[in-house]
């Protein structure tokens, strides 16, 4: 099963985390562009819906703009822009960067439907994984676009950790090609408050040895010093996302694991 899955034989991949957003201002067609050049064999962005059906790249539902927040979803694309001149649209970010390895998560559910469409009517044969936090998202993503690639959302991903724990099989659901998930809990929301557990590792041995039984492979993030992409290489991770690129990209060059992926 392993061998069917092409993620597993691209590795270990260097993901550049909303384009790389701790060396140029995240999100954008040239912090992207700047992330290739330093070595990202992949990117990594989050997709909103404007009022007007735009997808656009951008992390959270709001801008901040000169003190003013604007709620994407009820802008349209032309609003936006003229707030921030730099917003990218995915169709944009498709065309800058052809043939180059995506993750793609849909921030919004509102959104699902129309990034499952544009993605999946994409001329040519990109790898890309589609992903989001929320289980239904992820479902709406698969009803339009079964054939796409993707990621399950957080239940599934805490399930399969849980279930590695104890080196029991965990239900997994059809065309998921990969885990992606944290280093460690305190890297997870309302986990990180808890001291309890905050320090516990997820992507560990266990839990990658058990995806790889699966068929899946494990990219993990978001991963900004050499230490922790370490210890994510060490578990035999597949992939890793990072804001600052050039730093992964040395660490895994000097771990002679470095994937180049397509010619920037």
């Amino acid at each position: 099963m392993a061998n069917e899955n092409p993620w597993l034989a691209r590795r270990v991949i260097s993901f550049a985390h909303q384009g790389g957003a701790a060396e140029g201002p995240a999100s954008t067609i040239e912090t992207m562009r700047l992330a290739r050049r330093n070595g990202s064999a992949a990117l990594e962005f989050d997709l909103h819906l404007t009022h007007d059906k735009a997808l656009v790249l951008q992390h959270d539902p709001e801008l901040v703009v000169g003190g003013r927040t604007v709620k994407i979803a009820n802008e349209d694309l032309a609003e936006l822009r003229r707030l921030k001149p730099d917003i990218a649209t995915v169709e944009e970010a498709l065309a800058a960067f052809p043939d180059v390895p995506l993750t793609v998560e849909v921030k919004a559910p509102e959104a699902a439907e129309v990034a499952a469409r544009t993605l999946a009517d994409e001329p040519g044969d990109r790898p890309v994984i589609v992903t989001a936090f929320a289980p239904a998202t992820v479902a709406a993503v698969k009803r339009v676009a079964p054939d796409l690639d993707t990621a399950p959302a957080w239940p599934t991903i805490l399930a399969f950790w849980l279930m590695s724990r104890v080196g029991l099989p965990a239900p997994i659901g059809k065309g998921h090609v990969a885990l992606q998930v944290a280093l460690r809990l305190d890297q997870v929301t309302g986990a990180k408050r808890i001291p309890i557990i905050r320090r516990l590792r997820v992507a560990d041995h266990r839990l990658v040895d058990a995806a790889h039984r699966r068929g899946l492979a494990v990219h993990v993030w978001t991963l900004n010093d050499e230490a922790a992409m370490r210890a994510a290489l060490e578990a035999e991770a597949d992939g890793i996302f990072t804001d600052r690129p050039s730093v992964l990209t040395r660490t895994l060059k000097a771990a002679g694991v470095y994937w180049r992926g397509p010619e920037p």
